[in-house]
């Protein structure tokens, strides 16, 4: 809901969803509800690609995302 759109509240938001009990947290870099403006690619990327890179490693993650190259750079 756009709450988490900095990369630092939004890993810590991930953070806390693990400290909670989470098996794997979902991002999604777009808003996906009737009416939400749609966004490039590369805005899906830029709100998302540092938090992954953060994350993921130590984390399963999803990516809620119908973009291709979105889904191929996060894997």
């Amino acid at each position: 809901g756009g709450l988490y759109l900095s990369t630092e509240h939004a890993a810590a938001r991930c953070r806390s969803l693990i400290e909670e009990g989470a098996d794997i947290v979902e991002m999604g870099p777009a808003g996906t509800r009737p009416g939400a403006t749609a966004v490039s690619a590369e805005e899906e990327l830029s709100r998302i690609e540092k938090v992954v890179a953060l994350i993921a490693p130590q984390f399963p993650v999803a990516i809620d995302t119908y973009k291709s190259e979105v889904a191929q750079r996060c894997l």
